[in-house]
């Protein structure tokens, strides 16, 4: 187990490296504008807001979005503990579902220009 987790770490650091290049003009840039805590799903409901975006909102969309993250990781992580084999391997789609989900529904509600 304990070498499974590093080995985890291990091919971890290309996407570790990739996430830091990005971050850290990310970073730059929200800490100018005061938005930390921004995923490509904020932004996008962010960006199809038609009234100025406040601090409060900002703060207000971080935190209830990051519960969902969290809350949904620890059932998810409880659940494959508990659901057979052939049930969990099937969910593997669903990530596949929940990116084409949010591209649709972004590409429609996001006004034209």
């Amino acid at each position: 187990m304990k070498s499974d987790f590093f080995k985890g770490i291990s091919n971890g650091i290309p996407i570790c490296l990739g996430y830091l290049s990005v971050s850290f003009g990310f970073g730059i840039a929200a800490a100018a504008a005061g938005s930390y805590g921004i995923t490509d799903e904020i932004f996008a409901v962010c960006s199809a807001q038609k009234q100025p975006i406040t601090p409060a909102y900002m703060y207000g969309i971080i935190l209830i979005s990051m519960l969902g993250w969290v809350t949904g990781t620890f059932l998810g992580a409880s659940a494959g503990q508990l659901l057979p084999y052939s049930v969990t391997s099937a969910l593997g789609i669903v990530l596949y579902g929940i990116s084409s989900r949010l591209y649709c529904s972004t590409s429609y509600t996001l006004p034209k220009r």
